[in-house]
């Protein structure tokens, strides 16, 4: 369960994704050894530490919102869907605004760790961006503090946070982790091989 003092931060899970280079609806792919969706076993991750993460997903997508709801996650529709991951951002903030800040976490990263999760919240601030390391190359997912929710509801495109991260006077901290989860993500089936031989 999240910690007291974490409990106004809104962890919002991005799936609205078009799946193109997978080939087919990747968050509905069963993983091995638990043969769950992988949308689902992201959740999982996530649900041990939060409360109620909110899954952000396409407004059409029926079947990925009929898993997402067994799961007893919030859902928040995002009907801009094709224009980019930075419409689901906006989405989920805007619906959320009374958050003293969000942990943004990818639907195709089901291997990130709850310890890395715990360490950002640790971190949290209004005023601050908290960003795991991995060998000194940035992951996913990143805190962002509630000074940024202009910035997170202005985003346009495919880019997701990352020209906030870019901005000069953005306030970054920086948490080296041995969890190599953090950069794992899923774009086409041969992320799955590659990961299940390491």
């Amino acid at each position: 369960m999240q910690h007291p003092k974490n409990k106004s931060i809104e962890c919002l899970i991005l799936a609205a994704g078009r799946s193109q280079r997978f080939g087919g609806p990747k968050l509905r792919h069963r993983l091995s050894p638990s043969g769950e969706p992988m949308i689902v076993h992201t959740i999982r991750r996530y649900q041990a530490v939060f409360e109620r993460p909110s899954v952000v997903i396409a407004s059409h997508d029926d079947a990925l919102r009929e898993i997402v709801i067994q799961t007893g996650v919030h859902v928040i529709d995002n009907p801009a869907a094709e224009q980019g991951m930075s419409q689901s951002i906006v989405q989920g903030v805007s619906q959320t605004s009374s958050s003293t800040g969000w942990l943004i976490a990818l639907g195709d990263m089901p291997w990130v760790s709850e310890s890395t999760v715990q360490q950002l919240l640790a971190h949290a601030h209004p005023e601050r961006i908290v960003v795991p390391s991995y060998q000194h190359q940035d992951g996913n997912p990143v805190l962002f503090g509630a000074q940024f929710a202009p910035q997170l509801k202005a985003l346009t495109g495919d880019h997701g946070g990352k020209v906030i991260l870019q901005s000069p006077d953005a306030r970054v901290r920086r948490i080296a982790t041995g969890d190599q989860g953090i950069l794992r993500d899923v774009d086409t089936p041969a992320d799955l091989i590659n990961r299940s031989k390491r």
